[in-house]
């Protein structure tokens, strides 16, 4: 997607034309309103996402990454040549940015050619809905003995040989699972049990008491709904996390694969799907939790 580098001097003279067509685009986010603007950004892209059931990218934004000797000066000047400024930082140390775009994205990743190590579109996500299989004996892919499930005969031995797996273990709660999904519903009763808590975080007194950046995330994080409640509003998170660990030997539903693990609930596609940038964030904030 792109280019030999221009110098920064033909960048700055291109800027400059630009932003003299159409003031508008010299227009830059100050501090006081920068997250805002973004936060605005991202919900118009959210209500497209459930408005236009084929929507294939986010419409005004594109996802940049600078290279690492690049200045801030520069990358402010790079912004211009689409947006206002406005961006959203997905992870520092690879350079990878979200930045706003008046243009359509498509044009937007045609003016930045040449200027960045590479601009994308910030491309729809969306889950694949899964039939509801409540029980162990329909879990061939854990434990295949040949069984049928929903008309398909299954192969004896095709399968992960969970049940010898557990004779060795059966999950350790002091291992955290990311679901980063849908969401996840944590009140599911073959899942509470096993439902991360945030152990740096005090809930509910508002404040980002481990420090990073999210405030109250005492079980995950929203990235669609940019919040601290990852509820699943479509049922495959929910569905994901439990096969990862949904309690085992309890009487009830499935058993996990690792149903002793810990399921943190990391939301980043909404009840009709999500962006790209969001799953960025999202694997930054897990990774960040180790």
């Amino acid at each position: 997607m792109t280019a030999c580098r221009l110098r920064t001097g033909a960048l700055a003279l291109a800027a400059l034309a630009i932003a003299s067509a159409s003031p508008l685009l010299a227009i830059q986010s100050s501090a006081a309103d920068f997250a805002p603007a973004m936060r605005r950004v991202h919900a118009f892209a959210m209500g497209a996402i459930e408005r236009v059931p084929a929507l294939q990218h986010g419409p005004a934004c594109v996802v940049v990454r600078f290279a690492p000797g690049d200045t801030q000066a520069y990358r402010a000047t790079v912004r211009s040549l689409v947006g206002d400024g406005a961006h959203q930082v997905l992870d520092a140390q690879l350079g990878l940015e979200l930045v706003a775009t008046r243009l359509h994205p498509r044009a937007a990743l045609e003016r930045l050619a040449g200027f960045v190590e590479y601009a994308e579109l910030d491309v729809v996500q969306r889950a694949i809905g899964l039939p509801n299989d409540p029980n162990f004996a329909n879990q061939w892919g854990c434990h295949n003995t040949g069984q049928t499930v929903n008309a398909d005969f299954g192969t004896t031995g095709a399968d992960i040989n969970a049940p010898q797996a557990w004779d060795v273990g059966v999950g350790d709660p002091n291992f955290a699972v990311a679901v980063i999904d849908t969401g996840v519903l944590h009140t599911h009763p073959d899942l509470a049990a096993n439902i991360w808590s945030n152990p740096g975080e005090i809930a509910g007194n508002g404040l980002d008491d481990d420090g990073n950046g999210y405030v109250d995330d005492v079980r995950g994080w929203d990235f669609a709904g940019i919040d601290n409640n990852p509820v699943d509003e479509h049922g495959h998170g929910t569905h994901v996390a439990g096969t990862i660990g949904a309690v085992g030997d309890n009487g009830l539903g499935n058993a996990g694969v690792a149903w002793r693990c810990k399921l943190v609930p990391v939301r980043f596609i909404g009840a009709t799907g999500g962006l790209t940038s969001d799953a960025v964030l999202a694997i930054g904030y897990c990774r960040a939790k180790g």
